[in-house]
């Protein structure tokens, strides 16, 4: 398996709970996301049902670019799917860092550390040449 569909595996199996979760429980993801103890949407402010499954469906649609850029290959689709996953974690990440202080300290690094990960593997899917290039 080669770099960009190992990015792009990674990041449809990140994000697809994150597509179905809000969608079919969104007080559920409200109240536990991400699970273990830990609840990182209800310090954020409160319930919104619409804004929930608003991001239920974007992580969807975004899961089904990667799946058809994972399925077809075509070096286009990939190179899309790779700048979507960063123009998505951008300012996703930029919300979170500046404002740390909702989380324990001991959650800090965990609660944003993917988020900024994610920026990289998408332009990483993005603008690294193919394996036939």
């Amino acid at each position: 398996m080669n770099l960009k569909r190992l990015l792009l595996a990674i990041n449809f199996v990140t994000l697809l709970p994150l597509a179905v979760w809000p969608l079919v429980s969104p007080q559920g993801f409200y109240d536990n996301f991400p699970g273990g103890g830990f609840h990182w949407i209800d310090i954020n402010g409160p319930y919104n049902e619409h804004f929930l499954r608003d991001f239920g469906a974007l992580n969807a649609a975004l899961c089904v670019v990667i799946g058809f850029a994972l399925w077809k290959q075509a070096d286009s689709l990939v190179q899309a799917a790779g700048f979507a996953i960063a123009v998505y974690a951008l300012p996703h990440s930029i919300y979170h860092l500046q404002h740390l202080d909702v989380y324990e300290s001991s959650e800090k690094i965990i609660a944003v550390a993917p988020l900024v990960i994610q920026i990289f593997m998408g332009l990483a899917i993005g603008l690294l040449p193919s394996p036939s290039s």
